[in-house]
């Protein structure tokens, strides 16, 4: 492979040997620059094992801001309400448009019928 991050182990490599290499990856040898932002609390590049999880990742930067089981929390409401309220919108279009189909049929005498 020829990306800046394989030839960047190089050096390493060549003064440490393979074998130090080797053991620092879990699946494959070596390690990985991680980039994580968003809700944690040192946002940055990490340097972990290969094969390093999500959550060792936001280890890594400092955990979550607020805490995991908040920005869960909070998710699980915002799509329930989401949800309630998409449905409850359907809900009211669909009466109104029973309610106006039904009262225009009701007062409209110049109705046209087409033959099958």
């Amino acid at each position: 492979m020829n990306n800046v991050e394989t030839l960047c182990c190089v050096p390493a490599i060549v003064t440490r040997g393979g074998s130090w290499f080797k053991a620092k990856g879990r699946d494959e040898a070596g390690s990985k620059l991680y980039c994580i932002s968003g809700h944690v609390n040192r946002p940055g590049v990490y340097e972990l094992e290969l094969g390093a999880t999500l959550d060792e990742v936001v280890e890594a930067a400092g955990g979550y801001l607020g805490g995991f089981i908040f920005d869960l929390t909070a998710t699980y409401v915002l799509a329930f309400l989401t949800g309630v309220i998409f449905n409850l919108f359907n809900l009211i279009l669909v009466v109104f448009m029973v309610w106006r189909h039904r009262d225009k049929n009701r007062h409209d005498t110049n109705l046209v019928t087409i033959p099958a």
